[in-house]
């Protein structure tokens, strides 16, 4: 019989796909202060789990290659590329990018280092392990590029047990008026309906809306009121089919779940936009999935944008501060692996879910994780550069 490529998995199968784990460090062994290594490594605590291990496991990192630009072990204990006599940071935050645990060494390897975090809680800030998606990148009326990406605040979500209209309006107006989730993002909701009884036949549904803005004056906008959101909301297309759906005559929904999943909108910066980037890379693409072609035009590909667990990188514009939400935007949004389970909208895994829908549910996003696979060449990530002023129609720096 032949020899055989057991596909690098021996006995265990294939290879687990590349992971994104986010870190924090906790100490550094860099074998020469004067120049990188790709002996260097540092320890770092999981914030989340990865390799797995579960979330607070101390594993040793190290790059498997060095960057022409970027990056290194060496410049993360010394704040720089070029050589320190005295080390500016220990601590810090990262993403471990392309990371795979080599169990002969007994470390974490990995293909890029984003450290975006070097003090926690400061004007850069880690948000990991929560639900994410990123929309494809727009241009307005104005001629602005933009793009949004959203988090998903499953550990909010609440079940509405009456599900008559009057009700389901009653809670949404409630979150609006106060946001389970008071990041500094734009708040909004997830409201979703299941039959539970025929969810096997994709009998569910749900609608997305986020806090609209008024305009005041020409240029000069507002958050709109919860009174003024809830006006909006009631009128809105996908609500009436919601309802309308819910409440069929003919064909009525016998064993309703609605649950409503508080949401928040982030802001894409400026340099981070596909638009202004190099070889215009789009996180966008870890988390959509393209559809079959309505017509044979190649230009007008369709996307399913999907959501999957992840990290963002945020960094404040305005901080937090006398009670105040503060506004923020994002540079970077990774899913926690390659080939991650993607949701669809009505799809979101939260607690309050019967564990048959969950199991149905996370089948399918496996299913579609595994036709999603981003190039892996591409350019290391740089550290965040110092923050800037930003305009309202833009966001702030990319790396």
């Amino acid at each position: 019989m032949a020899f055989q490529s057991r596909n690098g998995g021996g006995s265990n199968g294939p290879l687990p796909p590349r992971q994104n784990a986010a870190f924090e460090v906790v100490s550094y062994d860099v074998k020469d202060r004067y120049k990188p290594s790709l002996d260097d490594t540092f320890k770092g605590i999981l914030l989340t789990e990865a390799f797995g291990q579960p979330a607070g496991t101390e594993m040793t990192f190290k790059q498997g290659r060095l960057p022409e630009r970027g990056l290194t072990i060496h410049s993360m204990l010394y704040g720089s590329s070029k050589p320190r006599l005295e080390p500016t940071q220990i601590n810090g935050q990262g993403i471990a990018e392309g990371a795979y645990y080599d169990r002969r060494s007994g470390m974490v390897v990995m293909n890029w280092l984003t450290v975006k975090v070097r003090e926690p809680n400061s004007i850069d800030q880690l948000l990991y392990g929560q639900y994410f998606s990123v929309d494809s990148e727009r241009t307005s009326d104005r001629g602005f590029k933009t793009q949004a990406r959203y988090m998903y605040d499953v550990t909010n979500a609440r079940e509405i047990a009456d599900v008559t209209p009057e009700a389901i309006l009653a809670v949404v107006f409630g979150h609006l008026a106060t946001p389970a989730t008071q990041l500094g993002g734009e708040p909004g909701f997830v409201l979703r309906g299941i039959d539970q009884d025929r969810y096997e036949d994709e009998a569910f549904q749900a609608t997305r809306f986020t806090l609209p803005r008024v305009e005041v004056s020409e240029g000069v906008y507002r958050n709109a009121t919860p009174e003024e959101a809830i006006a909006r909301f009631a009128e809105n297309q996908y609500y009436q089919e919601f309802l309308k759906n819910l409440a069929d005559p003919e064909d009525p929904v016998k064993n309703p779940f609605i649950e409503i999943i508080p949401t928040v909108r982030i802001r894409t910066g400026q340099d981070s936009l596909p638009a202004n980037r190099e070889k215009n890379k789009d996180d966008s693409t870890f988390f959509k999935l393209e559809l079959e072609p309505i017509n044979p035009d190649p230009e007008k590909k369709r996307f399913a944008h999907l959501i999957a667990r992840g990290h963002t990188h945020i960094r404040w514009q305005e901080p937090k501060a006398d009670g105040q939400d503060g506004s923020f935007f994002s540079t970077l949004t990774l899913p926690m692996q390659r080939q991650a389970p993607l949701y669809a909208l009505a799809e979101i895994p939260t607690a309050n879910l019967r564990p048959d829908i969950a199991e149905f549910f996370s089948a399918r996003a496996e299913a579609r994780g595994l036709k999603v696979d981003p190039p892996q060449s591409r350019e290391p990530r740089a550290a965040a550069p110092a923050a800037a002023e930003d305009a309202p129609s833009a966001s702030g720096p990319r790396p």
